[in-house]
């Protein structure tokens, strides 16, 4: 997990004060794969393998099971997150498409000005965000921000889990 927070580290570098409607580099995005590929590839066999070792004999393939059902409930997980993904040149063009300027749209977004109601029933009808995504409590307004998250919350899931291994290591007694 920890190998997947610096690959999210490596993305966010990349899109840190990048204006709207500038292209980043594809080899920012090129590390990112090549740095989670190499967490899974460290995490998947091994994974699998201590499952089928640490398993009751009779309930190895119901844990197998366990084993991917865990990865398809993150896999939910990661697209319940992505709707944090924040407003981009997209819907800052839609909204200058029905009268919302620029400024006005990020006023609206931020809360500092007040919508009217013609244009609550256009942003219903458009399906255009009318305020930032919210994460506990914080806005997420740009591209570095929605990244963090990512480091932030794999990055103490792998610190937790390391705390855990050595307990864990304890209770394999010796089934390395």
């Amino acid at each position: 997990l920890m190998i997947l927070a610096l690959g999210y580290v490596v993305i966010a570098i990349g899109v840190k004060g990048v204006g709207m409607g500038v292209k980043v580099s594809m080899f920012w995005l090129l590390a990112l794969y090549v740095i989670h590929t190499i967490g899974e590839l460290c995490l998947s066999p091994i994974g699998l393998s201590l499952v089928s070792k640490l398993s009751p004999m009779r309930f190895v393939s119901l844990l197998f099971g366990v084993w991917f059902l865990a990865n398809s409930v993150a896999n939910k997980a990661a697209g319940q997150l992505s709707s944090l993904y924040p407003p981009s040149g997209a819907e800052y063009a839609l909204a200058m498409e029905n009268g919302i300027d620029n400024d006005t749209y990020r006023g609206l977004l931020e809360g500092s000005v007040q919508a009217t109601p013609e244009q609550v029933a256009m942003a219903k009808e458009k399906q255009l965000p009318m305020q930032y995504p919210v994460f506990m409590g914080s806005q997420v307004k740009d591209l570095y921000q929605f990244f963090m998250l990512f480091v932030a919350m794999s990055g103490v899931a792998g610190l937790i889990l390391f705390g855990l291994s050595f307990p864990l290591k304890k209770m394999m007694h010796g089934a390395d």
